[in-house]
């Protein structure tokens, strides 16, 4: 169950948020330099939004774990090399064949 505090800083976080939508596009920018200490991308307006309001909760509740952020480092090095995530499709396998519940099956053909 949550605490007192953590509702009110919910609370905190989700006015701050709102805030945050309702600025123009520069002040988008300079919070993104204050939250960030750096210079904003050139991304949209909603995109702006969006990433600032994750940098309020991650600023407030902590971001990702070391072995998250490992695995996604590992991830994007994989994307990056190969145009891939995750492991290569096996080509040649025959499918499981197809029951009706009846005692009747259908065996695909294999490739």
């Amino acid at each position: 169950m949550l605490g007192i505090d953590t509702r009110a800083n919910n609370r905190v976080i989700d006015g701050e948020i709102d805030r945050i939508r309702s600025l123009g596009l520069e002040e988008l920018r300079r919070e993104w330099r204050r939250l960030y200490h750096s210079e904003p991308p050139r991304i949209s307006r909603d995109l702006l939004v969006l990433a600032l309001g994750y940098r309020l909760q991650e600023i407030a509740h902590g971001g990702l774990g070391k072995a998250t952020r490992r695995k996604l480092q590992t991830m994007a090095k994989a994307l990056q090399a190969t145009g891939r995530v995750g492991p290569m499709p096996s080509l040649g396998l025959s499918p499981a064949p197809v029951s009706f519940g009846n005692g009747a099956a259908i065996r695909t053909p294999s490739r």
